[in-house]
């Protein structure tokens, strides 16, 4: 009986707390392209910068723990360049990415100010892909601006990976509230399928920092 009564009180207790929250995030991201050059060792591959943004829910079950979901619009970029004694060749690439993480949150501190932690995992579909810059031929630099077609035997659009994050929240009134986040984004699955025997394996590690504006509901 001692036990039903201590159960029923942590649910009334979760009952009474129970939160929702709705918002939106964006900010800039920063993309770190890792690949296996054992084949292209002329080429250099470096971090590039772009944009995420896209809509949040929260479900608090305490002060402490809640859940959160986010439909996301991401940029994975990155640059490609070679040097050649005929000249140098970069390619600026956009990749764009809809994705879905779903996320723990904790957090801690007062009523107003507060840190958090978020950890999770997420899924991913590439939808779009360009490139810039310019390319050597016979000593002449060429300008390219161009989408980029996706190839559906080399190209794996679809993603999965790891997140976290660590961030401040601050209360601005009962039903708003701000957060700051430092997220990292740790793709599992490489963006280059494995065909015709070639181990070419190329990993998206994307770290962001989100700006959230939460609206509480009652």
């Amino acid at each position: 009986m001692r036990h039903l009564i201590l159960i029923l009180s942590i649910l009334s207790s979760v009952a009474s707390f129970a939160q929702w929250r709705v918002g939106l995030t964006v900010g800039p991201d920063f993309n770190q392209y890792s690949v296996d050059n054992q084949y292209q060792y002329d080429w250099s591959y470096s971090t590039r910068i772009g944009l995420m943004a896209g809509v949040t829910a929260q479900y608090a079950f305490s002060d402490w723990l809640a859940v959160r979901a986010e439909a996301d619009y991401i940029h994975k970029n990155h640059r490609q360049h070679r040097s050649s004694p005929i000249g140098a060749n970069s390619y600026y690439y956009r990749n764009d990415y809809v994705q879905v993480p779903l996320m723990a949150s904790f957090s801690f501190g007062g009523e107003r100010l507060r840190g958090f932690t978020n950890a999770g995992i997420y899924a991913g579909y590439w939808f779009h892909s360009s490139v810039s810059g310019s390319q050597a031929m016979s000593g002449v630099a060429y300008q390219i601006d161009q989408h980029v077609d996706f190839n559906k035997e080399r190209d794996n659009r679809f993603c999965f990976g790891y997140v976290g994050g660590i961030g401040m929240e601050y209360r601005f009134s009962p039903k708003i509230v701000g957060q700051v986040e430092a997220r990292c984004y740790y793709d599992v699955t490489s963006q280059v399928s494995q065909y015709q025997n070639v181990k070419d394996h190329r990993y998206n590690t994307t770290l962001g920092i989100h700006l959230t504006a939460f609206y509480i509901i009652p």
